[in-house]
């Protein structure tokens, strides 16, 4: 599957990820990333891929900041994914209407979870982490390990997780500056 961390920082917000994909007994270093920006939104995504591709090439809503970044998450985000996962033919996958996905979204400089459930939340820690190695991630983040340290430590006891590791300030992604 994969790794995606997020670190909420005072004023930016620190990204991982991996690249390689499961599927089907299949392994493969994906060239195409799992954390992508759309509309000044900020996604990573673990889980199936086919829902990142819809993520990236719909008409995402551009974040209103007259808004709560929290409300707007709620009321016109999820709405929005929900519709755009509809219109691309893609159920639920249980009656609890729950997805097969992961997200790790930031909005305003914000760090989201959006859990298959599509449910929005917050922690105080700042530590997020999504995918099949995320306990691994987490464990080693609490224990003081930098980004990519948490990756390698992902890497190295979750065979879902592999390939390259990047580590990106949010900043980075959508202003492209270094």
């Amino acid at each position: 599957m994969t790794t995606i961390i997020m670190v909420q920082l005072d004023d930016d917000v620190k990204i991982g990820s991996d690249s390689q994909t499961t599927a089907g007994g299949e392994v493969w270093n994906m060239t195409n990333p799992k954390v992508i920006v759309n509309n000044g939104i900020i996604i990573g995504t673990a889980g199936e891929m086919r829902l990142l591709d819809i993520l990236e090439y719909t008409d995402l809503p551009a974040y209103e900041d007259d808004i709560d970044a929290r409300k707007w998450m709620v009321t016109k985000f999820v709405p929005h994914l929900r519709a755009a996962f509809t219109k691309a033919e893609i159920k639920p996958m249980d009656e609890d209407g729950c997805y097969p996905i992961g997200l790790l979204v930031v909005v305003d400089g914000q760090v989201f979870e959006i859990d298959s459930s599509l449910a929005v939340g917050q922690v105080h820690s700042g530590l997020y982490s999504v995918g099949s190695g995320h306990e691994y991630a987490l464990g080693a983040l609490e224990a003081g390990a930098t980004v990519m340290e948490a990756l390698t430590i992902a890497r190295n006891h979750d065979n879902g997780t592999g390939g390259e590791l990047t580590v990106v300030l949010a900043s980075n992604l959508l202003y492209g500056h270094s």
